[in-house]
């Protein structure tokens, strides 16, 4: 129906006519209205909606940082820790086989100081034999042979104990093998008692080397305790020291676990909130394109 057609079916075909193009003019910018203001609403709340999700992916950001920081610091911590304990556990080794050195020197001195000792205790030993030997040949002539025969065979046990613990007092052993060679058929008093001096003599300084021998050893003895003591507790704190790097380790991985957890989380967390945020960006552009879209629209309809 045109306007012609429309006037001649009103009773006031003209006023009728701008009433209801009025009308509907009205009705359009009323439209708009509401269209802007809803725009306008729906903007506002993208506004929101979308500072809100940069917060929260701002939160969920520092919050994996943070755990990964922490995992960072716990895996820097193991690393070192392990580091120590390798060197820590080469140390005790050193200890342990420092110690096993000191016991087998230890019981290779010991035997040796045994041997020494009995072999010079043999000695002083036989010169007292030889003493009472001699003394006995003053008083016994006739078992003269007999007699310098034993006091020979003492002699010269003597000698292989000298020739090994004392070398020097040789020059002591010749003169009384002398000596006694000199007595021939019946004991002298004047070479008895020559060769009685020189026995004893000798027998003074195997006492005297013998108890240098028990010195020597007691300082030994006073210093291989000292030296076991010592490295045992070496052995002890090195011990001490890898039970707490053992523990610091499983507290290290404890906490790299505790901190790899909430690394997962928050990265689930921080995917859902970017995926929510462009979701919601896509809803926001897609409203303003609608809404530009409409706007055009509009603006071709014109009543006047």
């Amino acid at each position: 129906m045109n306007v012609v057609q429309l006037q001649f079916k009103m009773e006031h075909p003209l006023e009728d006519i701008a009433t209801y193009l009025y009308d509907i003019q009205s009705n359009l910018q009323q439209a708009k209205a509401n269209e802007d203001q809803e725009h306008t609403d729906y903007q506002s709340d993208c506004t929101l909606d979308l500072a809100t999700a940069a917060n929260t992916i701002e939160t969920y950001t520092n919050s994996l940082n943070t755990a990964q920081d922490a995992y960072d610091n716990a895996k820097a911590t193991e690393q070192d820790k392990t580091s120590k304990l390798t060197a820590e556990q080469g140390d005790l080794s050193g200890y342990q086989d420092d110690l096993d050195a000191e016991d087998s020197a230890n019981d290779d001195a010991v035997a040796e100081y045994q041997k020494d000792s009995a072999d010079l205790t043999d000695a002083i030993n036989a010169c007292s034999e030889a003493l009472d030997l001699l003394s006995r040949l003053s008083s016994s002539p006739s078992l003269f042979i007999q007699l310098s025969t034993q006091i020979s065979n003492k002699l010269e046990k003597v000698r292989e104990k000298l020739a090994k613990h004392l070398p020097t007092s040789l020059t002591i052993y010749t003169p009384i093998i002398d000596a006694l060679a000199q007595i021939k058929s019946k004991a002298n008093p004047e070479d008895v008692r020559a060769v009685s001096e020189l026995i004893s003599k000798l027998s003074d300084e195997l006492t005297d080397h013998l108890n240098t021998l028990n010195d020597n050893e007691e300082t030994r003895v006073d210093n291989y305790n000292n030296a076991v003591t010592n490295l045992q507790n070496n052995i002890e704190n090195s011990e001490e020291r890898i039970d707490s790097l053992k523990q610091d380790i499983t507290d290290a991985q404890n906490e790299e676990a505790n901190q790899q957890s909430k690394i997962d989380s928050y990265s689930d967390l921080l995917d859902a909130a970017n995926q929510a945020e462009a979701a919601r960006q896509t809803q926001c552009d897609d409203e303003v394109a609608q809404y530009n879209s409409d706007t055009d629209s509009r603006s071709d309809i014109s009543i006047f």
